[in-house]
């Protein structure tokens, strides 16, 4: 995903409420807005996963913080267009 690239976001409640492993999903975490690939793990703890990962490490969060709204998933990106 490159900067002005255009975004399809599935909002439905089942893109919202169902973690798919390794899809790209729009998230609300602290004060950002954010585009990042998602991992919910087995005890429920979830990864946060950037394309640039030599830029941006992972983020590895405890199941308390999706429990508690801590971040919130907007929708699953769908599709991706861009320039040639």
């Amino acid at each position: 995903i490159f900067e002005g690239d255009t975004l399809l976001i599935d909002r439905s409640p089942a893109a919202r409420d169902h973690i798919i492993n390794g899809k790209i999903y729009l998230i609300r975490y602290g004060d950002e807005i954010r585009v990042k690939q998602l991992f919910k793990h087995v005890d429920g703890s979830l990864t946060i996963r950037s394309f640039n990962r030599d830029k941006y490490p992972d983020e590895q969060l405890p199941p308390s913080v999706l429990e508690n709204g801590g971040i919130e998933i907007l929708g699953r990106v769908v599709w991706i267009g861009g320039e040639l």
